[in-house]
């Protein structure tokens, strides 16, 4: 039970991890963008 619960926080976390990763990538993007734009 509780070993269930530990695998599926931590693939959440991966999860959430990833959005992070994508977002700040995009972001890094768009400032990059805005900055060639200037």
């Amino acid at each position: 039970m509780c070993r269930s619960l530990f695998i599926r926080s931590s693939t959440v976390l991966e999860q959430v991890l990833s959005v992070l990763r994508s977002f700040s990538y995009s972001m890094n993007n768009y400032s990059l963008y805005n900055n060639k734009k200037e």
